[in-house]
């Protein structure tokens, strides 16, 4: 993306105007923004007062650190540092003006932090372009936008590749002075010089003006490149000095850099102090692009400016990105030389895009390689031809089916399959033991009828006495918590009781065919969660939901977590000790005892995406995980269990008490009817066995957060999109390979009519074998809770080599016709 930015006018009456210009990279923009920045001459006056001290500390030329203490005072070094808090201080408040603050905001909506984004800013007003734009808000929270200075008008030179040697497109050609070196050490830039892949560098060194201009005018350059002393003198030009006895303006260059410029040169590197002189001629002669340094630099600053910059330039980084990572690097060197990050200074010609590396080296000519002759050699070329198409044509095979399944599995075709895929392996998981941090209440008919033979007042399934009873029989279980999976509004006549024990309720969300169900009146507010979950399209249950986003205020329900949320939060803070932290993403973020001790990681519960694993385009409002069940002899088998006539009654052992004391009580309705659900493991079975109740859910959801914290127990994860797309295509193109292995053994059978059924054998053997491997391997990652795409990579597989071996049996009988 391509950000042109407009600043003009002044710093004492009217202020200056602003417009932004957004749009991608070589392509009109498609949003331009007005604003306005206030006056402020007492920015002026401080970006002033700045540069004085950072003068007066006597970096008239390249130096080394150590010297500061000699030829600039320790007083010197804090009034620059004071200074510089001042101006970033000063200037963080000017941008934070309201009339600017519309360029801001379409900026921050229309460009992500994860796009690449060029940033020029355009002006002819004294001091912006001096100014620290790299520590605006904006620009430090888009990690990948690069600052560049440009003219308020530009026209971008056409430059040609001609004269001089005929090149390959394989190097990239350097001219690099390195001048007068009284008191500093070039050879370091020549020797970083030197470490860059494909370069062809000529260094003139401590050259006369005569040679460098022959240079200029005879050999086509990519990069021009100074390495010594340079300055700004009163008039403002810039002046290099060559040797001991010979400087030169770019004035007195002219000529022989406006034809570089034409014969290709599109960089030029000054590193050297004090370059804002040399920026007008430059301009002038609409250079594409260059880096100059503003104030006078250190000889250390030069050489780590110019290291990091190659190394990220020679990566492939953009010339605009290469050259913020070089100058964020030189914080380091802020200690003692005040500002080093604030010296470098890139200008782009705004008609010219941003350089890399490989554009560089790319955009030579390549020689033409000569034409065969003679009919032999025309022979072997159609020999050649046609050995291509015959390996081309099973390439695009594999490509259009593997393209066509990826499609069909975008646009959901495949999700009901690889949901039963899913519940399939799910149902295959080892079974585990119990969690020992829960403990079931159950109500089923004959509690009810309990109660009613006792004379409790029943109001729906728990009687308010059933309710006292309840938690009077608890008590010497000393649970850590309390969960009444029961719409229950009515428990003011136990809430002392209650009080003393933490205990959870729940609520229900309003839908589209209920108004809700309001939550337990004498429960605090924090206290009460939802309890609803989310069932696919087949009505089967496979996620859980955490949270909700934004509930109606005005509900009868108004809970934001969930129950199931709630209960594990406590456990975990009050009974193991361990809180939470939200990450940038809005995920939970926990550190158990066991990872801190052996300085793992975090565990994080990974937010539902809408094309995770099997899914494509599912419904992922709130915040939701893929529910991973832990399943006993069944999914009731959760946890230990204990019936509510039991417990009132009395006749629960002493001994069980005591085992089962320090948990989770969970309590609520088992009977199969009204809050039942299918899962995963509802294939296959029949009747009401296929159901489970709600307060199990709740039960299997409480378990997972808790052992994904507390066990290292991995949630259900999956790949990103373009890692199970090169998944699907790396068994495309497998498949298409034991094709054309096929195709050649077809090919070269001496009885191929014979061979045919024996053929056809192999091929269903591989694919059989192939199918079998892919399944083998997902099943395996699954087991350590990994969610990759089984059934587009095995029709991937199949499809395309069936595809593959058809196309060349088609081939083969045209040939023997």
């Amino acid at each position: 993306m391509l950000v042109l930015l407009r600043i003009d006018g002044d710093w004492h009456n009217q202020g200056f105007q602003v417009v932004a210009e957004i749009g991608p990279e070589d392509d009109r923009p498609h949003t331009e923004i007005q604003g306005q920045l206030h006056a402020y001459p007492q920015l002026w006056d401080t970006l002033n007062q700045w540069q004085q001290y950072y003068r007066d500390l006597k970096f008239v030329s390249r130096i080394k650190p150590r010297e500061i203490s000699y030829k600039g005072s320790i007083h010197f070094v804090d009034e620059c540092k004071q200074t510089a808090e001042l101006l970033v201080q000063q200037f963080r408040q000017w941008l934070a003006d309201t009339a600017f603050r519309p360029v801001e905001n379409q900026m921050r909506s229309r460009l992500s932090p994860n796009d690449h984004i060029r940033v020029l800013i355009r002006t002819s007003s004294p001091g912006i372009h001096r100014l620290p734009w790299y520590l605006w808000d904006w620009v430090e929270e888009h990690p990948h936008a690069g600052l560049c200075i440009s003219p308020p008008t530009f026209t971008l030179a056409k430059g040609r590749n001609k004269g001089g040697s005929p090149t390959t497109g394989q190097f990239v050609r350097i001219l690099a002075i390195l001048g007068d070196a009284a008191g500093i050490d070039v050879e370091r830039d020549r020797a970083q010089l030197q470490s860059l892949p494909n370069a062809d560098i000529t260094f003139l060194v401590e050259p006369d003006r005569q040679v460098l201009t022959d240079q200029l005018w005879e050999q086509p350059w990519d990069i021009l490149f100074f390495a010594g002393h340079s300055q700004t003198d009163s008039a403002s030009k810039g002046r290099l000095f060559l040797n001991q006895t010979e400087s030169l303006t770019l004035d007195e260059l002219r000529y022989g850099l406006k034809r570089a410029i034409a014969h290709g040169l599109k960089l030029a590197i000054f590193n050297s102090c004090d370059g804002l002189g040399l920026v007008g001629v430059l301009e002038q002669l609409n250079l594409p692009q260059f880096i100059v340094m503003q104030e006078p630099i250190p000889d250390v600053v030069a050489h780590r400016f110019l290291t990091h910059f190659l190394d990220a330039f020679a990566q492939g980084l953009p010339l605009h990105l290469a050259k913020r990572q070089a100058r964020e690097r030189l914080q380091g060197l802020e200690k003692d030389i005040p500002c080093a990050s604030w010296l470098p200074l890139l200008y782009q010609n705004a008609a010219a895009s941003s350089v890399t590396w490989r554009s560089l080296r790319d955009s030579h000519s390549n020689p033409t390689l000569p034409n065969p002759a003679g009919e032999e050699a025309i022979g072997k070329e159609m020999e050649s031809r046609q050995a291509l198409s015959h390996s081309i044509m099973p390439v695009v095979t594999v490509g259009m089916v593997t393209a066509l399944l990826i499609l069909v599995r975008w646009l959901g075709g495949l999700q009901s399959l690889e949901l039963g895929v899913y519940d399939w392996f799910t149902r295959l998981q080892p079974r585990e033991p119990q969690d020992e941090r829960l403990l079931m209440i159950t109500i089923d008919g004959a509690d009810i009828d309990y109660q009613r033979d006792q004379g409790m007042d029943l109001q729906g399934s728990l009687s308010p006495q059933a309710l006292a009873g309840l938690f009077q029989q608890l008590k010497p279980f000393a649970p850590v918590s309390v969960g009444l999976d029961i719409y229950s509004p009515d428990i003011p006549a136990v809430s002392t009781t209650v009080a003393s024990i933490p205990t959870f309720g729940i609520c229900k969300v309003p839908t589209e065919d209920s108004s809700g169900i309001g939550p337990p009146v004498a429960l605090d507010y924090n206290y009460v969660g939802f309890s609803d979950f989310i069932a696919d399209g087949d009505s089967v249950l496979r996620r859980q939901l955490l949270a909700l986003k934004n509930p109606d205020p005005t509900a009868s329900c108004t809970a934001g977590n969930a129950f199931n949320l709630l209960l594990a939060l406590y456990y975990l803070e009050v009974a193991a000790g361990i809180s939470y932290d939200i990450t940038a993403d809005r995920e939970f973020q926990f550190t158990s005892n066991r990872d801190q001790q052996r300085g793992q990681a975090t565990t994080v519960w990974r937010r539902l995406t809408t094309n995770a694993g099997g899914y494509q385009g599912a419904d992922v409002q709130g915040y939701q995980l893929l529910l991973r069940s832990r399943r006993g002899r069944s999914l009731q088998d959760i946890a230990p269990t204990i019936p509510l006539r039991d417990l009132l009654a009395g006749t629960v052992a002493p001994e069980v008490i005591q085992r089962l004391q320090g948990r989770i009580v969970l309590v609520g309705v088992t009977d199969v009817v009204g809050d039942v659900w299918l899962t995963p493991y509802s294939q296959g079975q029949i009747g009401t066995q296929r159901l489970v109740p709600g307060v199990i859910m709740q039960a299997q959801m409480v378990s997972q957060l808790l052992s994904s914290v507390l066990d290292s127990r991995s949630l259900i994860w999956w790949w990103s999109e373009w890692l199970e797309t090169l998944w699907i295509i790396g068994w495309g193109g497998f498949g298409g390979a034991i094709g054309m292995t096929q195709r050649q053994g077809q090919r070269w059978g001496q009885q191929r009519s014979q061979q045919r059924g024996q053929q056809w054998g192999q091929q269903w053997g591989l694919g059989i074998g192939g199918v079998v491997s892919l399944w083998g391997i997902s099943f395996i990652v699954f087991r350590y809770g990994g969610w990759i795409p089984v059934v587009p990579g095995a029709l991937a597989f199949v499809l395309t080599l069936v595809s593959v071996c058809r196309l060349q049996h088609l081939r083969n009988r045209a040939n023997d016709g």
